[in-house]
């Protein structure tokens, strides 16, 4: 299990909480589907830039990494509890790279405000 996505984004939340104070936890619902190594790297790097852009800009206490199996692959969120997104934001913070490289193993990405404050961002890829 150690070369898992899930053990590696466990590493991320580890090193986001012992860096910034901001308590962050993963929860894997059922089985994931095996992804290839590029999407794998892709849903890495998405769970690495969220947590870039909490870091900088959300002032949250709190970040939840969901890792679910969907219909048709895999969807990563990252939910924080800070401030949201500033209007016009949306596509700065490196979010436009993210978005084009899950585009190019046939994901999508979006974000959403965060129920009850702060911002979520969600990634499906195809497995």
């Amino acid at each position: 299990h150690e070369g898992s996505l899930p053990a590696a984004i466990q590493r991320q939340c580890d090193r986001l909480s012992a860096e910034s104070g901001i308590t962050a936890t993963i929860r894997v619902d059922g089985v994931l589907p095996p992804l290839g190594m590029a999407t794998d790297v892709v849903l890495l790097r998405a769970a690495q830039e969220a947590f870039t852009n909490i870091r900088k800009h959300s002032q949250a206490n709190t970040v939840m990494v969901g890792l679910s199996p969907v219909e048709c692959g895999v969807r990563l969120s990252v939910a924080d509890n800070g401030i949201g997104l500033a209007d016009g934001h949306a596509d700065g913070f490196g979010l436009r790279g993210m978005r084009t490289r899950v585009a190019q193993v046939g994901g999508t990405m979006w974000m959403a405000p965060t129920p009850g404050g702060g911002t979520t961002v969600t990634v499906e890829v195809p497995a």
